[in-house]
């Protein structure tokens, strides 16, 4: 497994660079699914942001839980999120920039606030290092582990430049159908949760049993994902099913998934699937 992650650090980070007091952050985001952010958190929670502040490229979230999907915690626990600045809080279309003119005058644009407080969070408890914030709990996000909530839709992060900071942008349908007309609200985005959920049982149950045939359904990304940059999308389901196949089929079968589904595939997958033919 070490020489995947490995693998992995080499081929895709570009960085994204922030110096600052002396330090350099890198940050990539990979775009999971949400029956892979189901899968990989200890905690699936909607809660409401009580207050919220940045310091030393930090943002340190005091929230408190509405309703928790998985994880011990329970309506009205009030727990601390932290996260690197490099999470953005305003739509990818209205970024902030400096203007210097003709004249020599310089014009800061800043974004619009966008108002929220209510959000979907998939968390993990970390403690992290020299943040200088004192709370022995905290909690931070996966990835793009938080789905914000307005009125007619649910905003995302994505990270569509690299380098690029992580910014919010609508979210769309993931295992749900919408009708037309039909927006994607907190109404369709639990359906979606509840749904993630049931995939997520049925995956794990396979990975238990060592359900090859089953498991291999699991290899392509979600048509969601494929719609979108292949290179930024990840499917925690597809690459531990890749490393079960890898270590438990032999090459008639291996050989036969990739055939079957090479080309819906992130590299990853593929790579874990080849290379175990080369053993």
């Amino acid at each position: 497994m070490k020489k995947y992650v490995n693998l992995l650090s080499i081929t895709i980070v570009t960085v994204l660079l922030f110096a600052v007091n002396g330090r350099i952050y890198s940050r990539i985001m990979l775009d999971y699914d949400i029956a892979s952010l189901c899968r990989m958190a200890e905690l699936v929670v909607e809660v409401k942001e009580l207050s919220y502040t940045e310091k030393d490229w930090f943002r340190t979230d005091k929230v408190r839980v509405l309703q928790s999907y998985k994880g011990s915690l329970k309506a009205g626990d009030e727990i601390i999120v932290v996260m690197n600045t490099v999470y953005r809080r305003h739509l990818w279309n209205d970024k902030p920039y400096t203007l210097e003119t003709k004249n020599g005058m310089t014009i800061e644009y800043i974004p619009k606030k966008l108002g929220l407080t209510k959000a979907l969070m998939f968390l993990k408890k970390k403690s992290i290092k020299n943040d200088r914030i004192n709370h022995p709990i905290r909690y931070v996000p996966i990835a793009n582990g938080i789905k914000y909530f307005r009125k007619n839709d649910i905003l995302c992060y994505h990270q569509w430049d690299n380098p690029g900071p992580f910014v919010l942008s609508p979210q769309k349908p993931e295992l749900i159908g919408l009708k037309k007309g039909q927006n994607y609200t907190v109404i369709e985005l639990r359906k979606d949760l509840k749904l993630a959920q049931k995939r997520v049982k049925r995956f794990n149950q396979a990975l238990k049993s060592n359900d090859l045939e089953t498991l291999q359904e699991y290899l392509p990304l979600l048509p969601t994902q494929r719609s979108r940059s292949m290179y930024f999308s990840a499917n925690n389901l597809s690459r531990t099913a890749a490393h079960k196949i890898a270590k438990l089929a032999d090459k008639p079968f291996i050989k036969r998934v990739l055939v079957k589904y090479e080309n819906q595939c992130e590299w990853y997958v593929r790579y874990v699937l080849k290379d175990a033919l080369k053993k």
